[in-house]
C-alpha cells in the first residue's frame, strides 16, 4: 500500500499543494529491497531508491523531450518523456507506465512499453541528494492515443 502524506496552505483564498510523499523501496546497489522509508528522507539521507523512466517516441523516430519546470529541482533542464519514483510494492514497469498517464495524459498498457536499460544517478543539488536505479522504457507515441497535455512539473513539449 502507497502512503501519501499531503501538506497543504492557503495562498490568495485557494488550497495549494506544498509538499507529497510516498513511501519508495530503499536498494542496495543490486537493486535488492533492503527496506522502506519515504521520499523525502531517502533525499535526505541520501539513500538507493528506484525511479522508472519513459522515452516517447514519434513515427518520424523523435522523442518528447520536454523542460523541467520551476516546481522541479532540475527546473530548466530536458527531461525524460515521463518518469517519477517507483512506491513500495510497485514495479518498475507499473510505474512507467502511470507516469506516462501522470505526466503527459497518455495511457498505455505495459505490454506496450520496451525495455531500454538501467543507469544509475547520483547527484546533490541544493536541497536533496539523489542516488536514483533508473529503468527506462520505450512508448510508441500514437496520435490514437489522444493529445498530449503535459502536467506543471513539465513545460515546452518538443520533439527531438
Amino acid at each position: 500500500m502507497i502512503r501519501i502524506i499531503s501538506t497543504h496552505s492557503k495562498e490568495n483564498g485557494k488550497i495549494i499543494k506544498i509538499m507529497s510523499d510516498e513511501l519508495v523501496d530503499v536498494i542496495d546497489k543490486n537493486n535488492n529491497v533492503v527496506g522502506t522509508e519515504l521520499k523525502s528522507i531517502v533525499h535526505k539521507e541520501d539513500l538507493r531508491h528506484r525511479v522508472s523512466a519513459i522515452l516517447l517516441q514519434d513515427k518520424n523516430g523523435k522523442y518528447l523531450i520536454p523542460t523541467a519546470s520551476k516546481l522541479k529541482v532540475e527546473a530548466g533542464l530536458f527531461n525524460h518523456s515521463a518518469a517519477g519514483h517507483v512506491p513500495t510494492s510497485e514495479t518498475y514497469l507499473k510505474s512507467a507506465s502511470r507516469e506516462l498517464l501522470g505526466e503527459t495524459g497518455l495511457s498505455i498498457n505495459e505490454q506496450e512499453l520496451s525495455y531500454l536499460g538501467t543507469f544509475w544517478m547520483v547527484k546533490d543539488y541544493k536541497i536533496i541528494n539523489v542516488k536514483e536505479r533508473f529503468e527506462v522504457y520505450l512508448a510508441k507515441y500514437n496520435p490514437k492515443m489522444g493529445k498530449i497535455k503535459l502536467n506543471d512539473e513539465q513545460v515546452n513539449e518538443q520533439w527531438l
